[in-house]
C-alpha cells in the first residue's frame, strides 16, 4: 500500500513537471513566431540585395575604344562617353588615342590577333577593308533596328561611302570632315573688282590667270590632298569621271574623263605653280601671296582668332564645277565600329551606344567639346549642324560643301591600291610619267587590288 502511494506520487509529480512546461511553451509560441518571421524577412531583404548587387555586377560592361586622331579626338569621344554612361551606369567606356600615323597598323594587327580595343574609330575605307576580312562586325546584319535607324540620319552622300551596294554595315560616320576652298576676299576684290568665288573650272582658272597678272606667281596653296589621290578625286569626280563602275567589277578610272581631270589637277602645278610639299604652311595665304586656298574645314572655327590679322578677310566656298556640272569636294572623317572579337556583352553595350551617337545630346556634347578645344566637330547629320557654335554664313558654307562632298570607293581594295594611285599622279606632277601613262599605272594598281 505504501509503496503504491510513492509510486503515485512520483506520477502526479511527473505530470506537474510536464504541465509547467506545456504552460510555459504556451505562453512564450507567439512571440517566438513572431521573432522567427522578421528574421525570416530581414534575411530575404539581405539575399534580395546582395543578389541584385552581384546581378549588377555580372551585367556591368568595360568598353574600351582606340580613337584615331589627336587627344581632342579622344576627348570628344569621352565626351559623348561620359554623357551615355551617365544614363547607362553599367557599362564604363574609356578612350584611347591611338594617332593616324600608327592607327591603321595596330587596328589592323589587333584584328588579326583576335584581341584589343571593342571599338574603333578610323579611316572611312577602314570599315569595309576590316569588315570584309572578318575583323569587324555587320551592325546591318547583328542590330538591324539600330542600322535602320542611323541611316535614316545619315546624309545619304555620307551613307553611300561607308557602305557597299551589298549592304553590310562595318562602321558608321562618327565625325565629318570636308575639303574646302578658301579664298582672301579682300584681295579678290582688289584684282578683279568683286568678291564673288568661281564657280566652274573655268571661271576658276580665270581668276588664277587675274591674279599671276596682277604679281601673285603662285595664288593658290594646296594643303589636304595636295599631289594624291584623294585629291585627285574630287577632280576626277567633278569631270565625270569615276575609279569604279558603280557594281565595283571594273576599274574605271583610265577614261576621258579621267585624262580631262589628271590634265585639270597637273595645269594647277605647271601653270600655276601650286607648291607640291604635302601640307604647305598656310602662311602664304595668312601673308596674301596666295589668296586661295584649298583645305579642311577645321580651320573655320578659329581662324580669325588664331590669324587675326586677316580677320573677316576670307570666305570659305564649295569647290567649282567641272565638265560634268557638278561641284565636288572629298569627304573625310572617322567612321565607328566594333571589333568582331568582342565579347557579345561588349558588342550589346557598344551597339548601344553607337546608337546614343547618333541623338541631339551626344553631337551637342560633342560639339561643345571640339569649341571648347578650338576645333569643329560636323555631325554626319545636316539637321544637327545647326548645333554646332559658328557663325550662320559659315554653317551655310559648310551645309552647302556637305551636299557636294564624296567619300573614297567603297569597291574591295581600295585601301591597298590608293597609294599606288598616289604614287601615279605624283610621277606625272613631278615629270617621270606623262599623264596617259600615269593613268595606265593608276588603272593597273586598282586592277590587281581589285581581284586580289
Amino acid at each position: 500500500m505504501e509503496k503504491r502511494f510513492y509510486l503515485l506520487l512520483v506520477f502526479v509529480l511527473v505530470l506537474s513537471l510536464v504541465g509547467c512546461q506545456q504552460a510555459a511553451a504556451t505562453l512564450t509560441a507567439a512571440p517566438a513566431t513572431e521573432v522567427a518571421a522578421e528574421e525570416e524577412v530581414a534575411t530575404e531583404a539581405v539575399e534580395e540585395e546582395a543578389t541584385e548587387v552581384a546581378t549588377a555586377e555580372a551585367e556591368a560592361v568595360t568598353l574600351t575604344v582606340w580613337v584615331t586622331g589627336e587627344e581632342a579626338d579622344g576627348g570628344q569621344v569621352q565626351a559623348a562617353a561620359d554623357a551615355y554612361t551617365a544614363q547607362n551606369p553599367n557599362v564604363i567606356i574609356k578612350t584611347e588615342v591611338v594617332p593616324w600615323s600608327d592607327a591603321h597598323t595596330k587596328i589592323l594587327a589587333a584584328a588579326a590577333a583576335g584581341s584589343g580595343p571593342d571599338v574603333i574609330t578610323g579611316g572611312m575605307s577602314w570599315g569595309l577593308e576590316l569588315g570584309q576580312n572578318g575583323g569587324m562586325i555587320d551592325l546591318n546584319a547583328q542590330y538591324p533596328d539600330i542600322a535602320k535607324d542611323i541611316q535614316s540620319k545619315t546624309m545619304p552622300n555620307i551613307w553611300e561611302a561607308i557602305v557597299p551596294a551589298t549592304g553590310e554595315v562595318y562602321g558608321v560616320q562618327q565625325s565629318v570632315t570636308v575639303n574646302m576652298i578658301y579664298y582672301r576676299t579682300d584681295i579678290l576684290e582688289e584684282v578683279t573688282g568683286s568678291t564673288d568665288t568661281p564657280k566652274t573650272w573655268e571661271e576658276f582658272t580665270a581668276l588664277l590667270d587675274e591674279l599671276q597678272a596682277a604679281g601673285y606667281d603662285a595664288p593658290m596653296l594646296w594643303r589636304w590632298g595636295n599631289t594624291d589621290w584623294l585629291g585627285f578625286q574630287s577632280i576626277l569626280y567633278q569631270a565625270g569621271g569615276t575609279f569604279y563602275s558603280p557594281d565595283c567589277s571594273s576599274v574605271t578610272v583610265n577614261s576621258p574623263e579621267g585624262a580631262q581631270a589628271l590634265d585639270f589637277m597637273l595645269s594647277l602645278y605647271s601653270k600655276y605653280n601650286t607648291p607640291t610639299d604635302a601640307w604647305p604652311d598656310q602662311v602664304a595665304f595668312v601673308n596674301g601671296d596666295a589668296p586661295v586656298m584649298i583645305d579642311g574645314n577645321w580651320i573655320v572655327p578659329d581662324f580669325d582668332l588664331t590669324r587675326p590679322e586677316i580677320a573677316g578677310k576670307w570666305i570659305p566656298a564649295v569647290m567649282p564645277a567641272g565638265p560634268s556640272g557638278k561641284s565636288v569636294t572629298f569627304l573625310g572623317g572617322n567612321i565607328i565600329g566594333i571589333m568582331s572579337y568582342a565579347p557579345q556583352a561588349s558588342q550589346d553595350a557598344a551597339a548601344d551606344f553607337i546608337h546614343f551617337l547618333y541623338t541631339e545630346e551626344a553631337v551637342k556634347v560633342q560639339a561643345e567639346y571640339r569649341a571648347s578645344q578650338k576645333g569643329i566637330f560636323i555631325p554626319p547629320y545636316d539637321e544637327f549642324v545647326d548645333i554646332i557654335p559658328i557663325g550662320d554664313d559659315l554653317k551655310a558654307a559648310i551645309i552647302e560643301t556637305l551636299s557636294t562632298a564624296y567619300g573614297p570607293p567603297t569597291c574591295p581594295g581600295f585601301e591597298a591600291g590608293n597609294p599606288d594611285v598616289t604614287k601615279a599622279i605624283q610621277e606625272a606632277i613631278f615629270g617621270e610619267a606623262d599623264a596617259a601613262t600615269a593613268l595606265e599605272n593608276a588603272q593597273a594598281a586598282l586592277e590587281k587590288t581589285l581581284t586580289q
